[in-house]
C-alpha cells in the first residue's frame, strides 16, 4: 500500500486537509517553498537535511527533529525549531509558535537564509573541502 492510501485508510477524517503531490518538478517545488509560511519536516531521521536548506534558500523558518542532519543545519531558536522525534505535542507547539508570530517567522527566515549563504553556499562548501584536503596533506612534524 502506498503512503497516500495508508494515510486515507488510517486518517480518513483528515484527508481533505492534506495533499500528496507525488513527484514535482523544480519549478513547482520552488513555488511550494515560496508559498509556505513555515517549512515542517518531522522526519524521525534525516541523513543530511537538504530539504531544510532548500526552504532556507527562500527565507523560510524550518521545523525539524533532533535526529541526524537537521541538528547540524537548524540552529534551534535562531533559524528554526528542533523538536524531539515522535513527540506530537512538541511539534504542535513549535508549529503554533511560528504560526502566531509573523515577526518570529520573518526573523528566523532571514537568519536561515544568512546561514545558508554563509555556511552552505557553493563557495563556502568548496572552501571547507579545500581546508580538509590541506589538513589531510599536511605531513606531521617529528
Amino acid at each position: 500500500m502506498d503512503y497516500p492510501s495508508y494515510f486515507k485508510k488510517k486518517y480518513g477524517s483528515c484527508t481533505g486537509q492534506v495533499d500528496f503531490l507525488g513527484f514535482v518538478d523544480e519549478d513547482r517545488l520552488a513555488e511550494q517553498y515560496k508559498s509556505c509560511d513555515v517549512f515542517v519536516a518531522p522526519s524521525r531521521y534525516e541523513s543530511f537535511g537538504l530539504i531544510f536548506l532548500e526552504a532556507m534558500n527562500f527565507a523560510k523558518p524550518v521545523i525539524g527533529c533532533r535526529a541526524g542532519g537537521p541538528e547540524d543545519i537548524i540552529v534551534d531558536g535562531e533559524t528554526g525549531l528542533l523538536v524531539p522525534p515522535q513527540d506530537p505535542r512538541a511539534l504542535a507547539d513549535a508549529i503554533l509558535a511560528l504560526v502566531i508570530s509573523l515577526e518570529k517567522r520573518d526573523e528566523m527566515g532571514r537568519a536561515g537564509r544568512r546561514r545558508l549563504l554563509d555556511r552552505y553556499s557553493h563557495i563556502a562548501m568548496a572552501e571547507e573541502f579545500v581546508a580538509v584536503y590541506r589538513q589531510m596533506l599536511e605531513v606531521p612534524s617529528k
